[in-house]
């Protein structure tokens, strides 16, 4: 299994036109880095954190964290991962980490929802967004998109070169 978390973050000065454009125009995958292409038992996570200004999108950082390939179950973000046999079970389970607003299932829950399975080979996309407030009472914008792809094998151009078989979205409107 390969990861990969990206974080676009945002202020309310480039919340509306132009600059929401350019936000749903961006592609939202990038090629791996070579620490993630090293033959590890772990399972690489490549982390992008990019920021939205006046000045267009820019890359904060792009850095490679490992999760434990022995466990069965992991949270990233608001997204659970399980693996039973060859097959990985994606949920997206709202908590407060996710950001305003808050999303609620029929019974007035926290929302719990599966989003999709992976086979071996495939590959999927988890959008969703929310709102968050800093300590200085600024609000931030937040996209999280997870690209993961059920797959042993390491290639720099996995999640570029062809686009997700399964996708889910949970896209609120951030006001």
């Amino acid at each position: 299994m390969i990861i990969q978390v990206i974080t676009l973050s945002w202020s309310k000065v480039v919340r509306g036109a132009p600059f929401s454009t350019l936000r749903n125009r961006y592609n939202y995958s990038f090629p791996l880095l070579d620490l993630m292409l090293t033959k590890d038992s772990r399972i690489p996570i490549q982390e992008i954190n990019l920021t939205q200004n006046t000045n267009g999108i820019e890359v904060k950082s792009n850095r490679v964290n490992y999760i434990d390939s022995d466990q069965i179950i992991w949270m990233i973000g608001c997204i659970e991962i399980e693996k039973i046999d060859d097959t990985l079970i994606v949920q997206f389970k709202y908590s407060d980490i996710c950001g305003k607003p808050k999303r609620f299932d029929s019974r007035y829950n926290y929302m719990t929802e599966k989003a999709f399975e992976l086979q071996r080979n495939e590959y999927g996309r988890i959008s969703y967004n929310g709102r968050h407030v800093r300590s200085t009472g600024e609000w931030i914008y937040q996209n999280q998109t997870i690209n993961i792809y059920n797959t042993l094998a390491k290639d720099k151009g996995i999640f570029t070169k062809v686009k997700p078989m399964k996708e889910y979205k949970q896209m609120a409107v951030l006001f």
